[in-house]
């Protein structure tokens, strides 16, 4: 059965990329008007990428930064205090000091002044659990994009036949007996000329991962930089708007009558019959695993927004972050 594409930007230049140059070629309409949808549709694109890339930059050198020197600030006062304040019970790094092991004195917390313990207290990594949580679903969310471009890049450049003229690449569908279906906008590719294959490859598909792949790593910093559960939450959230900008330029800008053209294009299926198994049925599932295996590879190893972390604040936190609920509890009442 064939597969229709998916309702953003990328999948509207897929579209108007074969629809009108396969019109132009069989000299329908007119080739102004095909041409300049054809450049007003790409603008469309190149300007989704802008915004995206901008806001990762911005992000990158306006938030990051002081939201990770904050954290790393309140950290090393943290653990100066609660190592015994001692030079002995430290070694120093290129961005603080890590106490060293055995020498931590918990009853020191007690001493700890308020805003020290609140600012350590709401570091991430003192609820790992809830952390991971929030961290696997923003990387579900990246891999998802990632897992579109793949099937795409195998649907269009790998299984879709090469052929050699613009007019071989849309047919319309066929019903069970065979017969071409009238009166009907629906077109399926049947190929893809090799200079089409490079130019969805090149300029739709692989910008679209490497955005992808950077808002992966950049999110994945920022929210291990901010120190309140809730904001956690809150930048999660505007991550996601950068990433599916696509979609709401597609819904907002688009008019009814391009969205209707890519709605009806849709993709043949690599295989006329797909044998059940255990591929078939469970392989999609590798990618939640993929998902959450970045989601603990970077908690424990691969974070640098506190490096050499000892995982000794929620030893000291869990009781006093538990009497701050009950009191706001009281208060609330």
């Amino acid at each position: 059965m064939n597969s229709n594409l998916d309702e953003d930007t990328y999948s509207l230049a897929i579209s108007v990329l074969l629809r009108d140059s396969a019109a132009v070629q069989a000299g329908e309409g007119r080739k102004t008007l095909r041409t300049f949808r054809f450049g007003l549709v790409f603008l469309l694109v190149f300007f989704n990428m802008s915004i995206q890339v901008f806001l990762l930059f911005q992000v990158l050198h306006l938030v990051t930064p002081t939201v990770v020197n904050n954290l790393r600030r309140y950290y090393d006062k943290f653990e100066w205090h609660m190592y015994g304040e001692d030079t002995k019970n430290f070694r120093s790094l290129k961005n603080g000091v890590r106490g060293l092991d055995g020498h931590f004195m918990p009853q020191n917390f007690e001493t700890l002044d308020l805003r020290t313990k609140k600012e350590a207290c709401h570091i991430p990594f003192s609820e790992p659990s809830f952390f991971l949580c929030v961290l696997f679903i923003w990387t579900l969310t990246c891999v998802g994009e990632v897992k579109k471009c793949l099937e795409l890049f195998y649907s269009l450049i790998v299984y879709t036949p090469t052929v050699d003229s613009i007019d071989e690449i849309l047919k319309k569908p066929e019903t069970k007996a065979g017969q071409l279906l009238r009166n009907t906008n629906v077109k399926v590719i049947v190929g893809l000329t090799w200079e089409m294959k490079v130019f969805i490859g090149a300029i739709i598909l692989l910008p679209r991962v490497c955005v992808s792949l950077m808002l992966l790593w950049l999110g994945s910093r920022w929210l291990a930089a901010t120190n309140d559960f809730g904001d956690l939450i809150m930048n999660s959230v505007a991550l996601e708007f950068i990433l599916l900008l696509q979609t709401l330029l597609y819904f907002t800008i688009v008019p009814a009558r391009n969205k209707r053209d890519c709605q009806n294009l849709e993709i043949m299926p690599p295989y006329s019959q797909e044998r059940a198994g255990f591929h078939v049925f469970a392989f999609t599932f590798l990618w939640g695993l993929v998902a959450l295996a970045w989601s603990v590879t970077y908690t424990f190893h691969l974070q640098y927004v506190l490096p050499d972390y000892n995982w000794d604040v929620r030893e000291v936190c869990a009781t006093w972050l538990k009497s701050q609920r009950a009191q706001f509890i009281q208060t609330s009442l």
